[in-house]
């Protein structure tokens, strides 16, 4: 995370040319040594660095059918025990197909500049991985015939996980309306229709029965980017 260590990173670029660009001395450093680094785009990241280093970018998925593919074959959905592991399984499925919508959504929303956020936020894996497992284990902790605590799952992922980035408060009220949209009863209950032009003729969503299973859903040409 050197874009969190902008004042270090000038230090840095004079450790790499002294160290690994042959000043200094013979055999200091092993030519089997490798130093990795992580960054999100930064004008504070040296440019010697990225010059003469290997380059590899991850970039988010574009539309609906990449990103449900990539979050349900990412850490933790790939690990049977956490997708197979609650009680309340049907709620459990439920909320986290709604939960991967929404992840979908509002980072699709930034291909529309302005019009779809007021501000370019940073939304990436880490707020949806860290949404998951509070959303098991909530579920998990519910008692057996008591209802999922929406408020709550609603106020971790829309205020903290998400919403700590969001600085506009008409972008923070367009936030949590979309989560309200996967966040609800009805949703819990299965009868919610998450994209209603994806499954013309059919009352819900199908909820997927493993990580496999949910790649039927991109069968839909709805959530193909349209070229």
């Amino acid at each position: 995370n050197c874009h969190l260590a902008t004042s270090f990173l000038p230090r840095l670029e004079l450790l790499c040319e002294k160290s690994l660009g042959g000043e200094g001395p013979a055999g200091a450093v092993s030519p089997n040594f490798r130093l990795w680094l992580t960054s999100y785009p930064s004008p504070h990241f040296p440019q010697a660095i990225l010059e003469n280093g290997l380059k590899i970018t991850n970039e988010p998925p574009k539309g609906l059918r990449a990103g449900l593919e990539r979050i349900y074959r990412s850490d933790p959905l790939v690990d049977p025990a956490f997708y197979e592991g609650v009680a309340n399984m049907q709620a459990f499925r439920n909320l986290l197909l709604g939960l991967a919508f929404f992840h979908c959504v509002v980072v699709g929303r930034r291909l529309y500049g302005p019009v779809g956020w007021n501000i370019p936020y940073t939304f990436n894996e880490n707020d949806l991985r860290i949404s998951l497992r509070q959303l098991r284990m909530f579920v998990s902790e519910a008692p057996m015939g008591e209802d999922v605590p929406l408020a709550m799952l609603t106020y971790t992922a829309g205020e903290c996980n998400y919403g700590g980035k969001v600085t506009d408060g008409k972008d923070r009220r367009t936030l949590m309306v979309l989560l309200s949209r996967f966040y609800n009863d009805q949703v819990v209950a299965g009868g919610a229709d998450l994209a209603p032009r994806a499954w013309a003729g059919t009352a819900s969503a199908p909820v997927p029965l493993s990580s496999a299973d949910c790649l039927l859903l991109e069968d839909s040409p709805y959530l193909s980017p349209e070229p």
